[in-house]
């Protein structure tokens, strides 16, 4: 099995913390669109005839996409590419593009997952953030989304200036009350370049002590798993048979290809990524030209990826997988490593594999870069 990603890198506005490669310009779309068509269909031979099993729009903004721009990616994807029967669809969008006739021809387009970049249900905290959406606009989606499609997930951030626990109790609650069947909870990250970044610099938003994050944080995983969601990664809840499935494909090494200006793309022995400029990425496309650069991995990379990306999951790390995958040697330094950190509460060991307890999550970087080569 792999999955396709495909990054859209329209936006309305430039939200404050975002660091992902977008642009607020629509005048190329149609070139974006032939182009990345074009991509698509290049690059079609390079999962040699594996079975994709989830697709993923991604962005910047997909539900800036009509209908129709949808309709003639997906058209291209099922030409080229041997799709599951099943396969999970998957397409971001913002509160403010969910028209009830949109999201009809969402459904329509056989999408059968979406997502919605909710981040807060303040308006105080969306003005924050430079957010396009109200708070209203964010309900009133979620119940239309509701109404059509089974599968509804949303992005939320604590941790915002002036937003403390009781408001993100309140967006916690509010979200069971919507029903929504999968949460994304992000801790908001000062991203360099950004305008959170500069604001903070210039001591213009307080953030939150360490203290108050973790305390929010282990509150998450408490509050949600008693209403019935699954912490199936560090970052992501869901209800049972509602996990993401392209996530997870990415947590387990499966095979992925990334397209549009700045996606990734992973074959399982090297790493490529495409150019992170959007008049670059369709001149080289329609000329073509390289686009992308690429990294080899060497067998460490491999086993710190395998390491970090298995210790923020349900699934663990698998002292079994680590020797049949890497050899011997790296099963050794792993267990030594584990020894002399002592990690006694933040690491359970069940039937040879190893998982974060909940005080470890909140250190999860800091073990997997300690487990690492």
């Amino acid at each position: 099995m792999a999955a396709l990603y495909i990054h859209i890198p329209f936006c309305k506005k430039a939200c404050h913390y975002c660091s992902f490669y977008f642009t607020l310009s629509t005048v190329k779309k149609a070139e974006f669109i032939e182009a990345l068509c074009k991509e698509i269909q290049n690059r079609s031979t390079e999962l040699k005839s594996q079975t994709i099993s989830s697709i993923y729009f991604g962005g910047g903004t997909p539900s800036l996409l009509s209908y129709h721009d949808i309709d003639s990616i997906m058209q291209t994807i099922y030409k080229h590419y041997k799709i599951s029967e099943n396969p999970e669809i998957t397409i971001e969008s913002n509160p403010e593009n969910l028209s009830d006739t949109y999201i009809k021809e969402l459904k329509a387009l056989n999408i059968n997952r979406l997502s919605v970049g909710v981040q807060s249900f303040s308006s105080i905290d969306l003005e924050v953030m430079n957010r396009n959406h109200d708070a209203k606009q964010a309900i009133d989606a979620l119940k239309l989304a509701r109404k059509v499609f089974d599968n509804l997930s949303i992005d939320l951030i604590f941790g915002l200036p002036y937003s403390g626990i009781e408001q993100w109790q309140t967006n916690l609650q509010l979200a069971m009350e919507l029903d929504v069947d999968h949460i994304s909870t992000y801790n908001l990250t000062v991203e360099e370049k950004t305008a959170l970044a500069r604001k903070v610099e210039r001591r213009e938003l307080p953030l939150e002590p360490d203290y108050t994050l973790n305390n929010m944080y282990l509150h998450t995983i408490d509050f949600l798993s008693n209403h019935g969601l699954t912490q199936y990664e560090i970052s992501n809840f869901g209800k049972q048979n509602f996990w993401s499935q392209h996530n997870i494909s990415y947590w387990t090494q499966l095979p992925y290809l990334g397209f549009g200006p700045s996606a990734h793309s992973y074959n399982g022995e090297e790493r490529r990524w495409n150019v992170s400029n959007l008049k670059n990425y369709i001149d080289a496309i329609q000329n073509n030209q390289s686009y992308w650069e690429k990294e080899v991995l060497s067998i460490e990379n491999k086993y710190n990826e395998f390491v970090m990306t298995r210790l923020r999951t349900i699934f663990g790390v698998r002292i079994e997988e680590i020797k049949t995958i890497f050899g011997g040697g790296f099963e050794t330094h792993f267990l030594k490593t584990l020894r002399k950190l002592e990690f006694q509460d933040w690491i359970l060991q069940e039937n040879n594999t190893f998982k974060l307890t909940n005080s470890g999550k909140v250190l999860a970087d800091h073990i997997a870069s300690e487990l690492m080569l």
